[in-house]
């Protein structure tokens, strides 16, 4: 899996090469409809996308969350998101929408 970040580097993000949520490489990767290709687009022309909001989706809290006192104790695989959706707002007032599945 490759990793996303809150706030990549050159939106004033973490300089470090860290894992914050789990992203598939097929979502995240360098590729047309990938993750990446948004956030470089985003970067490009910031004027252009307005109000950006990501929200992370996932399949919820694992089977033990009541005895779960660190996330260290929380199964690997159940701290995998399976969606991202991105919104924003465009130059011109429209309202965009791009979802990302983050699952098999």
């Amino acid at each position: 899996m490759a990793g996303a970040g809150a706030a990549g580097k050159c939106f004033g993000g973490s300089p470090e090469d860290i894992n914050v949520v789990p992203v598939r490489e097929s979502v995240n990767g360098d590729h047309p409809g990938g993750f990446y290709v948004l956030e470089q687009k985003i970067a490009d022309n910031p004027g252009n996308y307005r109000h950006i909001d990501i929200r992370i989706e996932c399949d919820g809290p694992p089977a033990n969350a009541g005895s779960v006192s660190r996330l260290g104790d929380v199964n690997p695989v159940d701290r995998v998101p399976t969606e991202f959706t991105v919104s924003w707002t465009e130059q011109n007032g429209l309202q965009e929408q791009k979802k990302f599945m983050n699952r098999d």
